[in-house]
């Protein structure tokens, strides 16, 4: 059965990686494959994961091996860290 992500799961799935973030649930495989099917759904993931970005910069939450497992490879995909550094820095970074 094929299936499309509605606006309104994608707007929990936003809501369960953050509560996944801040308290480790233990739901890793599950938000593994609805992120996998959010990006071949082709939604904007740049958002959600800037946000969890900004998390972890803040020290709001601490990286861990399960975190890193499930959003390590979107973090720097989508995290934009290249122009995050850049900004701390004062450089100007051309795509």
């Amino acid at each position: 059965m094929t299936y499309k992500i509605t606006q309104n799961a994608f707007e929990a799935l936003k809501d369960i990686v953050i509560e996944f973030v801040e308290k480790d649930t233990n739901n890793e495989p599950q938000i593994k494959k609805l992120l996998s099917k959010a990006q071949k759904d082709k939604r904007d993931l740049v958002p959600l994961i800037k946000n969890v970005r900004d998390k972890f910069i803040r020290g709001d939450v601490e990286m861990n091996t399960n975190i890193f497992d499930v959003l390590g490879e979107l973090l720097l995909k989508y995290g934009k860290l290249t122009e995050l550094l850049a900004s701390k820095l004062g450089i100007k970074v051309s795509e």
